[in-house]
């Protein structure tokens, strides 16, 4: 749901001067640097603000919300995923990270078997030894190129701009050129999981 349009559904106030007030005390929240604050917040919450300018200066009437988002606003199984991965990018080298990974896990079952497969094997023999190769480039900056790709293809996702797409594809090929300085097995999963990411950004082109 655009938590701007709910806002000035709910207050009976469409004007432009109320959604900048909005977004203004909104943005401050969601900032990253702040407590409850994060990347994938701030980012939907401009992308709710284009939507709900964009409505605002063409004069067109806030949508029944209610209606739009269906029962309750669940999300559906590829946004939970695609949610759950983009929080454990952000956690990556942390005790919340490992939960986030497990959640991801579990979540990817019922979603893509392969890809559950893949990230348990990831889980396995890359992530769960982290603490032993962070200071082995040869395996931390592939491992890097994984991560930065998955942030990408959420801020794509978000704001469908071209070049968050073209990033997620140049970690890719970078991947590729990396990925002999690893183990096989290593290398393996973690082209599996960049393939994944590509094909869910060419998804998102039509979301």
């Amino acid at each position: 749901m655009n938590q701007l349009l709910a806002m000035l559904k709910k207050e009976n106030n469409h004007t432009l001067t109320k959604l900048k007030q909005l977004y203004r005390v909104m943005s401050k929240e969601a900032h990253p640097d702040t407590d409850g604050g994060s990347e994938v917040k701030f980012i939907r919450l401009k992308r709710d603000y284009e939507e709900a300018l964009s409505l605002i200066e063409k004069q067109q009437p806030i949508p029944d919300l209610e209606l739009k988002t269906g029962s309750a606003g669940k999300k559906n199984l590829r946004e939970r995923v695609l949610d759950q991965l983009i929080m454990f990018a952000l956690k990556v080298f942390t005790s919340e990270g490992d939960i986030h990974l497990g959640n991801l896990i579990e979540l990817s079952r019922d979603y893509q078997i392969e890809i559950h497969k893949q990230l348990k094997l990831y889980q396995e023999i890359l992530y769960s030894s982290y603490h032993v190769w962070m200071s082995d480039g040869s395996v931390y900056h592939p491992h890097s190129l994984f991560i930065a790709a998955i942030k990408q293809l959420t801020y794509y996702r978000e704001l469908l701009h071209p070049r968050y797409k073209k990033l997620v594809f140049t970690y890719a090929e970078d991947l590729k050129t990396k990925a002999d300085k690893l183990e096989p097995e290593r290398a393996a999963v973690l082209l599996r999981l960049m393939s994944w990411l590509k094909a869910e950004t060419d998804l998102s082109d039509r979301k």
